[in-house]
């Protein structure tokens, strides 16, 4: 529980938020409700408050009694309203016998109660119904729990009030009508890091609109099992949800996948063989190209077999940003998603998928030690290369040579990109200290996950120059990428 909760939300993983806590197995909105959340493990138990009449914050949802408590029996009338209560008169209600005979005599919950169960063991997010934002902002520093909630609402000006008396508060600014630009900056404005929204009304382009804004994508309120694993798919960071149980399944859902990455640059000529040959070989896997604004189409054919396949996903970058970068954004998915392999691919056929079973199946043989890092290699007996003239397959081999002498790296090929990653380790990488936005990435990488004790393993594969397209590589890169194995061995040589 020491993670700031700002760090926490940002966290590459989807969170499950449990709605009005387990509001399958408790009366909503009531301790039990959060109890048996927090007893699942949920990242967060949501829940709502209004004022009582004589200004008490009390955890309800609705502005009428009738729905969740006995008022109608109690009182007589209909649809009577919350705000029309004292605090002492909601406390006489039983919140619990219209669930069930279990949680008859289950009272009404002051905020104060609720916080203080809640972020001993757990997180809250807070949907303030009414109530002013002093009285809010107040409670929560008082209790001590600033850094244990995240505060939202549909009224976008209680939020910037209560975001001017605590900026150090996390604000999810909630929503319900088409999301556009300036509804973000609105929310932006208002000191919003979350957006909230309808789960009918969030599609991918959505959730990726909101991630170029730098908010996080949260929806409410999901309870299908199918819809929960395509917004998962969509990269969404939370889920609101009546069945956190569920929830919790469906995010894990990745758990025993591969995702294949691929990076784009003018492919078009090779995508398409290239995607049915992948999910030949490699059916049960996940697909994710990583398109640097193709002027010949790429992206927009990897966004309209996508709606036809959900194994296929589409990530666009706004230009040619380097295949390293590239790759780093393959694995920065696979880990946020919670995959276990992450598989790197050319997209020109030189990498050819019918070697995708050998690669993904040595990463935990049956019998075997296992690895870390399966490479798809052209040096070992049995791996070869086609169609390269002698001074390419010379300058190859000499950077190989060079790289496993500088930075003691022991496979064979260690400039090959045809790999399979272990993504808990990939997870413990710090990307943004990377050197290499280039070629030298793949030796970097190595050497990052060598002093992490990560174990290497190798296959054979015949690596067959591109025969559609034209290459990316040239002196230039090919030097930059020497002098990056140059400043990674005298790093090695000083830490040793």
């Amino acid at each position: 529980m020491s993670r700031p909760i700002a760090e926490f939300v940002r966290q590459p993983r989807t969170l499950v938020l449990a709605h009005r806590g387990a509001s399958a197995a408790a009366p909503e909105n009531t301790l039990p409700a959060f109890s048996a959340a927090i007893a699942l493990g949920v990242d967060f138990v949501e829940l709502d408050y209004l004022h009582s009449a004589d200004g008490a914050p009390v955890v309800f949802h609705d502005e009428t009694l009738d729905r969740t408590t006995d008022a109608v029996a109690r009182w007589g009338g209909n649809d009577i309203p919350f705000a029309s209560k004292t605090l002492d008169e909601l406390r006489q209600l039983d919140a619990g016998g219209w669930f069930s005979p279990q949680f008859a005599g289950t009272r009404l919950a002051t905020l104060e109660e609720a916080l203080t169960l809640i972020c001993r063991d757990s997180r809250c997010m807070i949907e303030r119904k009414s109530g002013d934002a002093k009285t809010c902002v107040d409670l929560l520093r008082r209790l001590g729990v600033v850094d244990r909630v995240v505060l939202t609402s549909f009224d976008w000006q209680f939020l910037a009030e209560c975001h001017a008396l605590a900026p150090e508060l996390v604000i999810g600014a909630l929503g319900d009508k088409t999301l556009t630009v300036e509804m973000i900056e609105c929310a932006k404005a208002a000191g919003a890091a979350i957006l909230g929204w309808d789960d009918k009304l969030v599609t991918r382009e959505h959730v990726e609109l909101v991630h170029r804004h730098s908010l996080r994508a949260w929806v409410w309120t999901v309870d299908d099992v199918n819809r929960a694993k395509e917004l998962v798919g969509f990269g969404i960071d939370g889920l609101i949800s009546n069945r956190p149980d569920q929830m919790l399944a469906a995010r894990g859902s990745n758990a025993d996948k591969t995702l294949i990455t691929v990076a784009t640059y003018n492919e078009i000529d090779n995508l398409p063989a290239l995607v049915e040959e992948i999910f030949r070989h490699a059916p049960e896997a996940d697909l994710l190209v990583i398109d640097d604004n193709s002027p010949d189409g790429t992206g927009q054919w990897c966004d309209e077999q996508a709606k036809k396949d959900p194994r296929l996903k589409a990530l666009h970058r706004s230009g040619k940003l380097g295949l390293g970068t590239a790759i780093v954004a393959g694995m920065r998915y696979a880990i946020e998603h919670g995959y276990k392999y992450a598989l790197n691919i050319d997209a020109d056929f030189s990498h050819h998928p019918k070697y995708l079973p050998d690669l993904i199946g040595g990463m935990d043989p049956p019998g075997g030690p296992g690895a870390d890092v399966m490479i798809g290699s052209r040096y070992i007996p049995g791996g070869g290369i086609e169609g390269w003239p002698l001074k390419r397959y010379l300058m190859s081999r000499s950077v190989n040579l060079y790289a496993r002498c500088l930075l003691g790296l022991t496979p064979k090929d260690c400039s090959g990109g045809y790999r399979c990653y272990r993504v808990t380790k990939l997870a413990e990488l710090d990307f943004d200290a990377m050197l290499s936005h280039g070629y030298s990435f793949q030796e970097e990488i190595l050497w990052m996950l060598k002093r992490r004790g990560c174990r290497f393993g190798e296959t054979p594969i015949t690596f067959v120059d591109r025969v559609r397209g034209s290459s990316k590589i040239n002196s230039r890169e090919a030097w930059a990428a020497m002098w990056v194995i140059l400043a990674l061995g005298l790093k090695r040589m000083k830490a040793e």
